[in-house]
């Protein structure tokens, strides 16, 4: 039984974090930013079609896939890719690109 509570007090903490981290981030802010720098590479809206060879994954994909959490995203979005252009973003900015990312669900 004392397992039992273990599990469901970590499902509770678990869920409170997640809750807590989607207000995390401005979607506007994000999706500006990404509508001046990332859309080179990326579709970055839901309303655009893929009228030109984009050589990145379009930001609607990435939210459409289960697996890309915030903490997956943050991860990649400060990790130096040879596909990806080196920025250097703020916290600030990494958290409304990931917040408007995940906004496109």
């Amino acid at each position: 039984m004392h397992r039992l509570a273990m599990v469901v007090a970590m499902f509770a903490m678990f869920d409170a974090s997640a809750n807590a981290q989607s207000e995390i981030g401005d979607t506007h802010e994000g999706r500006e930013f990404a509508r001046n720098v990332c859309i080179a590479c990326h579709l970055v809206d839901k309303t655009e079609t893929n009228d030109t060879d984009y050589e990145a994954t379009a930001f609607q994909t990435i939210a459409d896939n289960i697996a890309h959490t915030r903490l997956s995203l943050r991860v990649f979005l400060t990790t130096p890719h040879k596909d990806m252009p080196n920025l250097v973003l703020t916290d600030t900015q990494t958290d409304n690109i990931i917040a408007y990312i995940l906004s496109l669900r």
